[in-house]
């Protein structure tokens, strides 16, 4: 009668699982996801699409602009045949701006406020504010 409590088997997991926590920085956008891949290998097409599918969705356009614009600070050869290719594109124009703001920052020292996709991603320093007490 008491043999099941006293048994020592793993005791099943209570209740659905979580999944696993997803670090990329597009969330869940596979749309930007795939043309972060893209631009990697040179698809500058890639990223005007992806900026051109967000239409109105004011929000949604700035997240894939900074994010685009962070993967052209680490690697910006697609940017600049995408600017060759049609130089009056704004949106164009706006991640070349975002990427210049971004290096800018760098070259003084300041933190990086554009996050480059995780392919191309470097660890933060630490925090140079010394903690109140």
């Amino acid at each position: 009668m008491f043999a099941r409590l006293l048994r020592r088997e793993p005791a099943a997991p209570a209740g659905p699982q979580a999944p696993p926590f997803d670090h990329h920085p597009a969330l869940d956008d596979h749309a930007l996801r795939d043309a972060l891949t893209r631009v990697g290998f040179g698809d500058w097409q890639a990223a005007r699409d992806v900026v051109a599918a967000s239409g109105t969705d004011w929000e949604l356009r700035g997240r894939r602009i900074t994010l685009l614009a962070g993967e052209a600070v680490a690697n910006d050869a697609w940017l600049y045949q995408w600017l060759r290719t049609d130089a009056d594109d704004p949106a164009a124009v706006l991640i070349q701006a975002a990427m210049l703001n971004g290096r800018a920052g760098e070259a003084r020292g300041s933190p990086r406020r554009i996050r480059p996709a995780p392919s191309s991603s470097r660890p933060s320093p630490p925090c140079p504010t010394p903690p109140r007490r």
